[in-house]
């Protein structure tokens, strides 16, 4: 995979989603090159900032689709949209669920999001 600094390997449906989130962070000029890749679990892939911080969690198979964000410390922007709404907000990572890998290419900017409010902390 490119350049990326990664601790796991990459299942092709996982590597297609990262590239939909690089392409997010490109478009708004963020730095993609910081984040690593770790495997917490066997069920998901970690998106980790620079600083080690654990701010989204993938996870893509043929049956299941979704990511998480780092909830806490987000600006109100962020926690209001509507792509939150069937989200229980009190628990740490707010959890969005997609009908298929490809959903990472519309709903990718809310990772993006994240990641810059979380790294300005």
């Amino acid at each position: 995979m490119d350049n990326y600094n990664a601790d796991a390997e990459l299942s092709i449906l996982e590597e297609f989603a990262v590239a939909l989130i690089k392409d997010e962070f490109i478009k708004r000029n963020i730095n993609f090159d910081c984040i690593r890749f770790r495997r917490r679990s066997k069920d998901y892939l970690t998106l980790l900032a620079p600083n080690d911080f654990d701010f989204c969690r993938i996870k893509t198979t043929e049956r299941v689709t979704w990511f998480t964000i780092h909830g806490l410390n987000l600006p109100k922007q962020i926690q209001n949209d509507e792509r939150f709404n069937d989200t229980k907000k009190n628990l740490v990572h707010w959890k969005v669920r997609l009908d298929n890998v490809g959903d990472f290419e519309t709903n990718s900017d809310l990772i993006a999001e994240s990641f810059v409010s979380i790294h300005d902390l």
